[in-house]
């Protein structure tokens, strides 16, 4: 999504669907270099949806910006491993 309203639009749509959600980060990674930075991390994120309970990983990046003393993403992207990709191999099978 593009710009503050569409986000905004995004989440609304995505936690209107879900009953409850937690995301748990695994070694997440900054470097900062004057007023930008980059974020790396996995994650896993536990939702429940119409009483069934799933968990899957996720990979979130991100770069920030340093505006007026504040720490704003200029970019954010969350994905999944694709799915039937073994640990280890750089292709899925299926």
């Amino acid at each position: 999504r593009v710009g503050p309203d569409a986000i905004k639009a995004q989440y609304e749509r995505d936690w209107a669907q879900t009953e409850a959600a937690s995301l748990k980060y695994k070694s997440p990674m900054i470097s900062k270099a004057g007023s930008a930075a980059v974020v790396f991390t996995e994650a896993t994120i536990t939702t429940r949806v119409e009483g069934k309970e799933t968990e899957f990983p996720l990979r979130i990046t991100g770069a920030l910006e340093n505006r007026g003393g504040k720490w704003l993403f200029s970019q954010l992207h969350a994905s999944m491993p694709a799915s039937g990709q073994d640990e280890g191999r750089s292709f899925p099978l299926e």
